[in-house]
């Protein structure tokens, strides 16, 4: 979840160091946290230890888990009785139970044994007791962890002693490891003290320090033995007896040691002697950090609390809240303080969550009041405040009167009104405060303006009384919104009716009004602010539109901003700046406008162009030339060189978000003011550097949209993922690691071979991709920090989507074989067409050829004989022949109809047309006919070629049958079956003579050559009675 603000979970305290009253001091010292608890995710309050990973990730260990937090949001990591791969148990019980190694692992000290995670994996190993192995960690309660410089981990237990593991390779499964063991031994004097351990250190040259229980332990590696000697000599009592909580080994090598029931210690380095430092709130130091500032922080138990050590100038300072919190710092049990990367200090708490300051992020201060704050803020809000001529700050409020502070003399006075004293305050809601000249103050309430001057101590009224409206000393109205004193020694008043110029010498008050004669002339004028330029010309802003002074008509004339429109409400001026170039910066409810010194407008700046809002309430310039813009939505910087905007809300330590009109100040050092209602915000632009840190990128899951499947955790750069074709709908999330306003932080991302151009995300982590076509794609994405530095490096990952088997390369090139392959078989199958076409046109004009036309020729010769002989027997013989050859050739001509009819191609019709045959061959009861078929099937489409022969060879077989044998039987067989087909003809007649086949009778060599054709074989045998006709083919 994000971090929320106030009352769910943020909480920002102001903590003002203990030195003294000077304001710039109390600047200084002023530290800003922020705060996590359960409310912002977080699975306890009770922390007990933080690190940070390699990635820049923080991991917290709590009572109830393992938290990591990445600048938006926590998750996180428990155990899980039914889940091996979960925490042995989800609490880690000291400050020093959680550490990296070199080798991408952290390791987790709980109360059920020691665990290793996996920062890019996230998956978890437990290493707990093992019976069956002698050299396990015999004590699954780890109190603490410590990496050593070699390959080794340093382990501290509650009851078991110290154990140093080997950790070589340890990004691979701990089978079994052997460890080298130490534990209190009274029969030995070289041994630990005792067998809790709480605190493990191996210092730069080696020496590992060791705090247990009862004291502390010191271990020096022996190269003559090869193997740790302890040394405990020369410690003091203090720590020999008590239990050693922490041991921290600041940059100059010295040893700083917390103690139990003890102050804290120090171990100078080269000196070999212990210093003991007997402040109470030293007493019992649970934790111990150093900043890359050099500064060394302290978290007490027995005064609970933050304590921050100035080495260079030996000082120690408590830090403490100075506005109330609900759970303020110097009340906290900090169990753990870690320093970052970034020199940003996280502090683990007891019951309270986790303290972050950061030094980049809150550069704000408010302004101290020490024992009075409280005071101010019982009272009304701030209206308008000043720094006078001796650096007191005078506050003017809404209901309480005017305020005084002496920073110097660390006082606070208030003047209020009092109606039985004529020299008090003529009313108690303020309206505005102006130093003149001499170091007199003019403040303006809703009831008339008073003067004070600081010797006396007293307030001289002006103010208009009704009855007396011809009185020369009176003003036209009694609002008082602004004063200014112009080089004439006179006093310019904005009225909420009308400006008035007090003479100071005669103490007479003119009036001035709008110009009558001007186009909207309203009579009454309500003056809103009034300025005096360099050039001495007095601007008026009211709420019909800005104006300027005409001394000789004695009135006011309208100044139109915008020449070419009326100034309309909207663009009321609220405030006025004039910087060092003569440029007039004007603040309206309509943005930043800006007039040269011939007064004419050279830009416009609105929300559009960076602005937080378009309603500006106050400007002050800094010394570098930039704007300081306060508006109802935060505070913003500009740099009107670059044209650039830099907007601050509540996350960069304002207390509120809408800066009071023209409550604003520099003061004479250069510190700006601003009124945010009951606080004077302070701005150092000294302190205003830009962030630098370039943070790094990382993509931390894809999860597939269709089927909610989430892959990875943290993506390694140029990791591949390969998708299948149906999950290319899909979501990735990304982070930037700048913990400093981590919510301003942008990104860019850009799917390489789909996106052309980078694409702007602004501030959001995550995009979605849907229906990506199969391909492979490099997902690359970019971020900034809070300040828009950017890391154009970024990360990325390879994603290969993968095609459907029907759209990958192979199969293309099998379809388009297939489709060649069909497109050859129909150019085949037509061409085989067209050539059994022509072979069908041949055989047709063969047939016809042969017999159609010998028995034309025979027709031919009969009729010849009939023309030319007178014999009648001769021409009855003719007459006959002739009638007989016709019918043949009716016969003839009808089977070759029937073969190339299309409507005749089953094996059916070709079984109906020998039957029809024999009918018409044999008259019936004149031979006994046998026909039989075996394995056909009726509707079977058989080709023309093989129809027609068939039925040829069939048709001459009976015919000579039934002309030559004299057979009263014929039988006939068709079998198709064991690859063949079959047809028997057989008579029981004469029998034919072989030697009779080549005397002119050409039916037998016909019907081997249509044998052939459909390629067959044809037998022709001579059994003992009759004649066997065999035609034996492929199988139909």
């Amino acid at each position: 979840m994000r971090k929320k603000y106030f009352l769910r979970g943020k909480i920002r305290i102001f903590f003002l160091l203990l030195l003294n009253n000077a304001i710039a001091q109390v600047q200084e010292n002023y530290y800003h946290f922020d705060h996590f608890t359960a409310d912002d995710g977080l699975c306890s309050n009770e922390v007990t230890c933080i690190t940070q990973d390699d990635l820049g990730f923080m991991w917290f260990g709590t009572y109830n888990g393992l938290a990591l937090y990445d600048g938006y949001d926590f998750q996180i990591f428990q155990h899980d009785p039914h889940d091996k791969s979960s925490l042995s148990n989800s609490s880690t019980y000291y400050g020093n139970s959680i550490a990296k190694d070199k080798y991408e692992n952290l390791w987790i000290g709980t109360w059920s044994g020691l665990n290793k995670l996996n920062i890019y994996t996230r998956q978890i190993e437990r290493i707990v007791y093992d019976t069956l192995n002698i050299n396990s960690v015999e004590n699954n309660w780890i109190l603490c962890i410590n990496p050593a410089k070699d390959d080794n981990i340093w382990i501290g237990t509650r009851g078991a002693g110290l154990y140093c593991l080997p950790i070589k390779n340890s990004n691979k499964k701990i089978e079994k490891f052997t460890a080298i063991h130490f534990t209190k031994n009274n029969d030995e004097q070289e041994s630990i003290t005792n067998d809790h351990i709480y605190s493990i250190l191996q210092d730069d040259e080696g020496t590992v320090w060791v705090g247990t229980d009862r004291g502390l332990n010191c271990l020096k590696y022996s190269l003559d033995k090869n193997t740790w000697i302890i040394d405990n000599n020369d410690f003091p009592n203090t720590l020999q007896k008590e239990r050693i909580v922490d041991i921290f080994q600041d940059k100059d090598g010295d040893l700083w040691i917390g103690v139990k029931n003890g102050y804290l210690h120090r171990y100078v380095k080269g000196e070999k002697n212990f210093e003991v430092f007997t402040n109470p709130d030293l007493y019992y130091i649970q934790t111990i950090a150093q900043d890359s500032s050099g500064y060394l922080w302290f978290g007490s138990w027995q005064h609970p609390g933050l304590v921050r050590y100035d080495k260079k100038n030996k000082e120690f300072f408590k830090v403490m809240a100075s506005s109330a919190a609900s759970h303020p710092i110097d009340n906290q049990l900090i169990f753990d303080i870690y320093v970052d990367y970034n020199n940003r200090l996280w502090i683990a708490t007891f019951g309270s969550g986790v303290y972050v300051y950061d030094p980049n992020k809150y550069q704000f201060n408010t302004f101290g009041f020490g024992k009075y704050k409280n005071e101010i803020a019982n009272g009304s809000f701030i209206i308008d405040f000043l720094e006078d001529w001796n650096e007191r700050i005078w506050m003017v409020t809404k209901g309480n009167g005017i305020y005084l502070f002496d920073s110097k003399l660390g006082t606070m006075k208030n003047y209020s009104h009092n109606p039985n004293d004529p020299n008090s305050l003529s009313s108690n809601s303020g309206l505005s405060i102006y130093e003149d000249f001499y170091g007199n103050l003019w403040i303006g309430t809703e009831w008339g303006l008073n003067k004070f001057i600081p010797f006396n101590n007293g307030f001289k009224k002006f103010y208009r009384v009704e009855g007396e409206r011809n009185n020369p000393t009176h003003l036209s109205n009694n609002w008082i919104q602004a004063v200014q004193q112009d080089k004439e020694d006179t006093y310019w008043v904005a009225t909420f009716n009308g400006l008035n110029r007090i003479y100071s010498q005669t103490g007479i008050v003119d009036h001035y009004w709008q110009d009558p004669n001007e186009p909207n002339f309203s009579g009454s004028i309500i003056i809103y602010n009034i300025f005096i330029d360099r050039q001495d010309i007095l601007w008026v802003s009211t709420y019909n539109g800005l104006f300027l002074v005409d001394e000789e008509k004695h009135c006011l004339n309208k100044f139109y901003v915008f020449p070419d429109s009326t100034f309309t409400h909207n663009q009321v001026v609220n405030n006025f700046l004039e910087d060092s170039s003569d440029n007039l910066w004007l603040g309206t409810r309509s943005g930043l406008i800006k007039l040269d010194r011939e007064r004419k407008i050279t830009a416009h700046y609105t929300q559009k162009d960076g602005l937080p809002s378009n309603i500006i309430n106050s400007i002050l310039d800094d010394k570098y030339g930039n704007l300081w813009i306060g508006t109802t939505k935060g505070l913003t910087k500009f740099n009107p060189t670059e044209n650039s905007f830099r907007n601050f809300d509540m996350n960069d330590g304002l207390p509120g978000m809408a800066i009071s009109e023209n409550a604003a100040w520099k003061s004479r050092t250069g510190l700006l003011y601003f009124g945010i209602d009951k606080e004077i915000l302070i701005v150092n632009p000294d302190n205003f550097v830009k962030n630098k840190i370039i943070p790094s990128v990382h993509i931390t899951s894809l999860e597939l949209l269709k089927s909610k499947k989430k892959l990875g955790q943290i993506f390694s750069k140029s990791a591949e993922i390969i998708l299948d074709y149906n999950e290319n709908d899909f979501f990735i999330k990304f982070v930037a690691i700048n913990y400093t306003n981590s919510n301003k932080n942008q990104y860019a991302y850009k799917l390489e071979g789909l996106d052309d151009n980078w694409v702007g995300n602004n501030d959001r982590r995550f995009v979605s991709y849907a229906n990506v076509p199969p391909g492979s794609y490099i997902f690359y994405v970019k971020a900034s920090n809070n300040d828009g530095v950017w890391n154009e490096a970024g990360t990325s990952i390879l994603i290969i989507i993968t095609p459907p088997w029907w759209a990958t390369w192979w199969f293309r090139v099998i379809m388009l074989l297939i489709v060649l392959g069909i497109g050859y078989s129909i150019h085949l199958y037509r061409l085989n067409r067209v050539r059994e076409l022509e072979r069908l046109r041949i055989q047709i004009a063969s047939d016809l050829h042969d017999e159609i036309g010998s028995s034309l020729t025979k027709i031919a010769v009969h009729s010849e004989i009939i023309g030319t002989t007178s014999e009648k027997s001769k021409v009855l013989r003719s007459s006959k022949q002739i009638g007989t050859m016709s019918r043949e050739i009716i016969t003839t001509l009808s089977d070759v109809v029937w073969s190339i009819d299309s409507r005749n191609d089953t094996v059916g019709d070709l079984i109906d047309r020998m039957r029809d045959f024999l009918d018409t061959v044999f008259p019936a009861g004149s031979v006994h006919i046998d026909f039989q078929t075996r394995g056909l099937h009726f509707e079977q489409k058989i080709t023309q070629s093989l129809r027609q022969n068939i039925y040829l060879i069939f048709k001459e077989a009976v015919n000579n049958a039934a002309k030559h044998s004299g057979a009263d039987e014929i039988k006939i067989s068709l079998i198709n079956g064991d690859g063949k087909f079959k047809m028997d003809i057989i008579d029981n007649g004469t029998g034919i003579e072989f030697s009779e086949r080549h005397t002119g009778h050409h039916g037998m060599e016909n019907m081997q050559m249509r044998a052939k054709r459909i390629g067959g074989e044809l037998k022709i045998e001579k059994p003992e009675k009759g004649t066997r006709v065999t035609l034996i083919a492929k199988n139909i």
